[in-house]
């Protein structure tokens, strides 16, 4: 469950932010370093929780291990919102999707 609501907080943050940075901004436009900076900082929301939880109930976490997992969550923020935007890019346009040929209905009085 704590996962869940880590998650949550870090999308939720991730979705602030970037829709403050990109205001009136398409994928076109939208600069990498934007998108990995929203990333950075879901991340950091997600991993200064963490710690303050951890340290709230007391556990023996270390300066040393707080950084180095601030750190690590804003760099993976950073990497996989950086790595979202470029496979959006990527994407095909609405109009260039090819549909699947509809299945054949069946005929109830063949039956």
């Amino acid at each position: 469950m704590l996962s869940f609501l880590g998650g949550a907080l870090n999308g939720a943050v991730f979705a602030l932010v970037l829709a403050r940075i990109g205001r009136d901004r398409d994928l076109r436009t939208l600069t990498l370093g934007r998108v990995a900076v929203a990333g950075a900082t879901g991340g950091i929301a997600y991993s200064a929780v963490s710690f303050g939880i951890a340290l709230g109930v007391q556990a023996p976490v270390t300066l040393l291990q707080i950084g180095i997992g601030i750190g690590m969550g804003s760099a993976m923020g950073a990497v996989c919102a950086a790595g979202t935007l470029g496979l959006a890019r990527r994407a095909p346009e609405l109009g260039e999707i090819q549909h699947p040929p509809s299945l054949p209905t069946a005929d109830p009085s063949a039956a």
